[in-house]
């Protein structure tokens, strides 16, 4: 499974990766940043998710 151009045109909604992304096999290099990527929003959050986690475990008390 891969999303290619064709398969992109169908799609209605939004897509997500867990990355990392392996270009051309999971998803076509000009899909990354497209209009219905959410993979950089993901990434983002995900930093800050982790570090409120690291900041919780590790804070004093």
């Amino acid at each position: 499974f891969g999303l290619t151009r064709e398969r992109y045109k169908k799609l209605k909604g939004y897509f997500m990766h867990p990355g990392p992304v392996n270009l051309y096999v999971d998803i076509d290099s000009e899909l990354l940043y497209s209009d219905k990527s959410l993979i950089m929003r993901q990434v983002e959050k995900g930093l800050y998710v982790r570090m409120a986690v690291l900041y919780w475990a590790l804070r004093d008390g």
